[in-house]
């Protein structure tokens, strides 16, 4: 159970392990893809909100940690996209 709602949905407290040979152009297939489920999601929530019926806030709470979570894998993508470009441009440095 997780301590902020009670329920029996478990946190998601894994990393998203980026596989060294990884390119960045996959790198940002990932990265858009977490931000379209991400995307996706909040539309959904939305749009059931919207209807005017009861919306348990337990489900709202868990849906936008989930939100949360998809935004933060992107980010470490994107992030690991900025080292590998770094690097590659510190390698062909001249000097």
């Amino acid at each position: 159970m997780t301590q902020t709602t009670g329920s029996q949905w478990l946190p998601l407290g894994a990393h998203y392990l980026i596989a060294d040979h990884a390119t960045v152009e996959l790198l940002l297939d990932d990265a858009g893809c977490w931000l379209d489920q991400a995307r996706g999601i909040a539309q959904a929530m939305s749009a059931m909100v919207d209807d005017d019926r009861y919306v348990d806030g337990a489900c709202v709470a868990q849906t936008f940690a989930g939100i949360a979570t998809l935004l933060a894998l992107s980010r470490g993508c994107n992030a690991q996209v900025q080292r590998r470009r770094t690097e590659v441009s510190w390698m062909t440095a001249p000097g």
